[in-house]
């Protein structure tokens, strides 16, 4: 596009800001392209990881808490459901209609 400009007797200078207008705003354009290519979804668990990782670099405190509760609670739910699929934890009757 620049090209044309010059051929057209503009400056070099003049032509490249011409072009530019005509093209639009570099970082929107790369933005766009960047929506475009691969997968989005994986894109965007990469910036939740991100996010995440920056959150526990804050407050590492409140991080450990929210991760050792999720795993006592999934520990607990799986040493429930093993016991009951041994018959060692008693089960409820299912209920009639």
């Amino acid at each position: 596009m620049a090209d044309e400009g010059i051929r057209r007797g503009l400056s070099p200078e003049e032509a490249h800001y011409q072009a530019r207008l005509r093209f639009g705003d570099v970082e929107s354009t790369k933005e766009s392209y960047r929506d475009q290519r691969g997968l989005p979804a994986f894109d965007a668990i990469g910036q939740d990881l991100r996010y995440a990782f920056r959150g526990i670099r804050r407050s590492p405190g409140c991080a450990t808490v929210a991760i050792l509760s999720l795993a006592i609670g999934i520990g607990a739910r799986m040493s429930a459901d093993a016991l009951a699929s041994r018959g060692q934890l008693p089960a409820s009757a299912p209920r009639g209609n």
